[in-house]
């Protein structure tokens, strides 16, 4: 019974996408030809996003690089900096201890 319906099913959307080509293909012919129609549907599709292709292009290019080193050597820069001047951090161990995990997450640990 499933099986039908899925087949039946396929069968009705398939219709409906050949009546529906071979309707629309009457108004196709007034677009003009299929590179037109093409240009038409990828500024549909990719809007105005072509327009940034360029400065894309020059950020890829020419920025890129300097951008990523400086992260690569501005983040740990700033990290060694702030150990320098602050130091590192140092925990009493003989105070009450506070415990993060129950006693069964512990042992099953």
């Amino acid at each position: 019974m499933q099986r039908g319906f899925v087949f039946v099913f396929f069968l009705e959307c398939l219709f409906l996408f050949v009546f529906t080509s071979i309707s629309c293909a009457g108004d196709g012919a007034t677009l003009g030809s299929s590179a037109d129609y093409y240009k038409q549907l990828i500024i549909y599709i990719t809007g105005d996003w072509q327009a940034y292709g360029e400065i894309f292009t020059l950020l890829q290019g020419k920025w890129f690089w300097k951008i990523f080193l400086a992260v690569i050597t501005g983040i740990p820069a700033v990290f060694l900096l702030h150990y320098l001047i602050i130091g590192a951090k140092h925990f009493d161990h003989d105070g009450r201890k506070i415990y993060f995990f129950s006693l069964f997450i512990r042992i099953v640990h």
